[in-house]
């Protein structure tokens, strides 16, 4: 039976129903009068039962997955609203902190018909650079490159795209579909800059001022808007969580030879993250229009060899878009889908653009009902710690199109093991 969609077709099928069941009852009235009962009567009105039964069992099941996908959307935006209240995500035992959620996609619905982000073409002007810049630049940038240098890493400047300001509206599609439009103002900045001044808000000023970046400036981000009042650079980037044919996701290890701005000392545990990346003025879409998609192809080009023309095979699905409080970064969230087992596309890593970026890369099973991958997200994993707050939202986001989040919830508070 094909699916009945809207209302009207439900309510015509039962109707349909209805008046087959009162013809055949009528018909049998009639002919049980007048002694002129036969097996093709007693079919007629059979068949019209069976039809109403199958309908109403369609509408029921129907109606059922209709409450299902609304109390999924309801408990999402639950969770966008209590990220807004404590500047961080709570579900069972898990905390992220310093995320400000503010949109993310319901099992196997992306938020994107609901929430749209309009980037536009054009860059406007740079954010003016703090009064204390100068200060910095000369002081912070030579020791970081000199960090780098002894770490025998790689630290280097390059373009970045800031968010500078942001506007809200709604577009009217139709009379019943009114999605939320985020205007975004983007601007060019710098990796420099940001490592300076964004990414090291908690570091001390200098040797002498113990005072950090984010003591002197005292800014409240509290909303996606409060970007336009934040005296340093707003890098937006993309992280990606990668599925493979075998429902295994890949968690890539440290950047080994990428410098780490922020970094804590030595740790047991291997620092792990997702294909993460910073969005380029060069990420644009066919229209021109500035792209976090691109970025997430560019990544997964440069990093794991997924090159162009896979693409019709790469299933790129939009999780969520949230701000990473600790570095002020607005990050889009996204989960990958991609054909081949783990072992074929390891082994295609090695040939990659930015392969030197991944020590190695590990595969764990893609749902929360896997210990393991419980472990990772609640960072009680004895090996492995996910390098950011940032990497554990996208974690999250992504599993959330796995499970519902009454399942995350209960797996994650410890009820299973």
């Amino acid at each position: 039976m094909a699916p009945l969609a809207d209302p009207w077709r439900r309510k015509s099928v039962l109707t349909i129903g209805a008046l087959i069941v009162t013809a055949g009852t009528t018909l049998l009235l009639y002919l049980v009068s007048s002694d002129k009962v036969d097996d093709l009567v007693l079919t007629v009105g059979a068949s019209g039962v069976g039809y109403l039964i199958g309908a109403s069992r369609q509408v029921v099941r129907e109606e059922r997955e209709a409450r299902r996908l609304r109390r999924a959307q309801l408990s999402i935006e639950e969770l966008v609203r209590a990220t807004g209240q404590s500047s961080g995500i709570t579900i069972g035992r898990l905390h992220i902190p310093d995320v400000l959620l503010v949109v993310a996609s319901p099992p196997g619905e992306p938020y994107t018909k609901k929430v749209r982000f309009s980037m536009g073409t054009d860059l406007a002007a740079p954010r003016p650079k703090p009064p204390e810049w100068d200060e910095l630049e000369r002081r912070r940038l030579p020791q970081l490159v000199a960090a780098a240098r002894h770490e025998n890493r790689l630290f280097q400047n390059g373009p970045r795209v800031d968010l500078v300001d942001v506007r809200l509206r709604r577009e009217l599609q139709s009379r019943t579909e009114q999605p939320t439009v985020y205007d975004l103002t983007l601007a060019p900045t710098d990796y420099f800059s940001f490592a300076c001044l964004s990414n090291s808000l908690d570091q001390p000023l200098s040797e002498t001022d113990g005072r950090t970046l984010r003591e002197v400036w005292a800014v409240d981000f509290n909303e996606l808007g409060d970007v336009s009042r934040l005296p340093a650079p707003a890098c937006i980037g993309t992280a990606t969580v990668v599925v493979t044919a075998e429902d295994q996701m890949i968690v890539c290890h440290e950047r080994s030879r990428l410098f780490q701005v922020g970094e804590q000392g030595p740790d047991r545990r291997r620092s792990v993250h997702f294909v993460g990346e910073g969005m380029l003025p060069s990420d644009r879409q066919m229209d021109a229009e500035l792209s976090p998609l691109q970025t997430v192809r560019r990544g997964l080009s440069e990093e794991l060899s997924l090159v162009e023309h896979d693409d019709a095979d790469i299933d790129i699905f939009p999780t969520g878009f949230f701000v990473d409080l600790e570095r002020w970064q607005p990050m889009f969230s996204f989960v990958a889908y991609v054909p081949g087992d783990f072992a074929h596309l390891a082994a295609q890593a090695n040939f990659a653009k930015d392969a030197f970026e991944n020590r190695k890369l590990t595969p764990r099973p893609f749902s929360v009902l896997d210990p393991g991958t419980r472990d990772l997200l609640l960072d009680l994993d004895g090996h492995l710690a996910l390098a950011s707050n940032h990497a554990a939202t996208a974690l999250l986001l992504a599993l959330l199109q796995r499970h519902d989040l009454q399942t995350i919830e209960h797996y994650l508070a410890g009820r299973h093991r």
